[in-house]
């Protein structure tokens, strides 16, 4: 009976987590649906500063969407709780990010700007 139980408990936890999943899908779809169909708050050339930009800023980049956004802040903040901060001190930092390529950078590299590294200023 206890087996029968702990299974049940597992699939339930399974079935759930699954539910979260999906349900963090269907948000992550409607923001940058969203996203798509507000005007960019970024009038270009102006740069900013991907360790502080905040979503709807860096969606206005050239090839960077709400998905692309997402990853530079998620890594972004995966640097800060790792106590590496900043997480970019140059554009090349920016190709660790997940779906952030060469072409990309290349795209992006005149609007980006980057806080001076300890010891350069």
């Amino acid at each position: 009976m206890a087996k029968a139980s702990s299974h049940s408990i597992a699939t339930s936890a399974l079935q759930l987590v699954i539910l979260l999943a999906l349900l963090a899908s269907i948000m992550l779809f409607l923001c940058s649906w969203r996203l798509r169909e507000e005007p960019c708050e970024v009038t270009l050339p102006e740069t900013l500063n991907p360790n502080h930009a905040e979503l709807a800023r860096l969606v206005c980049l050239p090839g960077v969407g709400p998905l692309k956004a997402h990853a530079i802040i998620e890594y972004r903040i995966k640097c800060e709780t790792q106590g590496t901060t900043p997480a970019y001190t140059c554009g090349e930092d920016l190709l660790k990010v997940k779906g952030i390529g060469p072409g990309i950078l290349n795209q992006i590299s005149p609007y980006l700007r980057f806080d001076p590294r300890p010891g350069d200023e």
